[in-house]
């Protein structure tokens, strides 16, 4: 029941590691319990393997979430594995889990379930939630390019004072046959002075497969 990943990544220009993990499966309720460095349980978009996207990058949202970081969860399915559930205590390390600072440390959870589950997968409509409560080291910034991530950054939000950020997240999948469906959005509020609206980040994919 061990299990163990390391990948390290040549194709983003910058070498290194992006997963390095063990963990222990079949634990009564927690199921499994990983430790290392990881994508955080936040995301359907982020969450999903790139081979199993509609289209060849993920959607543009993507840049919003905790995306990989060093720390432990545990996630495990119920219900005869129609609801998925995964939690975690993590440490803001970037995507190579070089980066260091002893107060970005976060806490992430997420639930989906299926509504609809028949013939085999082909009528299937999932929901889910996502949070993640993150202490920051005084600032934080969105930056994002178009949908390509070999292409140069585009947006920048610039550093934006805060001490905290919650980030809340909605998700849905559907297939009905050939005909697929799949929208997020993602909602961050940060702790700043005076009236401020969240930043908003979403999408919605249709596909029809021939």
């Amino acid at each position: 029941n061990v299990q163990y990943r390391l990948q390290y990544d040549f194709a983003s220009g910058l070498p290194g590691v992006t997963v390095a993990y063990m963990g222990i499966s079949g634990i009564p309720v927690l199921g499994t319990v990983r430790m290392g460095h990881m994508v955080e349980p936040f995301s359907m978009t982020f969450g999903t393997s790139p081979t199993a996207h509609p289209f060849m990058e993920r959607a543009l949202p993507w840049v919003m979430t905790p995306g990989w970081n060093t720390g432990i969860m545990a996630f495990n399915t119920v219900m005869n594995k129609r609801v998925y559930w995964g939690a975690g205590v993590f440490k803001d390390t970037g995507s190579s889990g070089q980066q260091k600072d002893d107060d970005n440390v976060g806490f992430t959870g997420r639930v989906n379930g299926a509504v609809l589950n028949e013939d085999g997968g082909r009528k299937l409509v999932r929901i889910g939630v996502a949070y993640s409560h993150r202490k920051t080291s005084g600032s934080m910034e969105c930056v994002a390019g178009p949908e390509s991530h070999l292409a140069p950054s585009m947006i920048n939000t610039g550093k934006i004072l805060t001490e905290t950020v919650d980030m809340v997240g909605g998700e849905l999948a559907s297939v009905f046959g050939p005909f697929s469906l799949q929208a997020e959005g993602i909602a961050s509020y940060l702790d700043v002075s005076g009236d401020s609206d969240p930043l908003l980040g979403y999408y919605a994919t249709v596909g029809y497969l021939l």
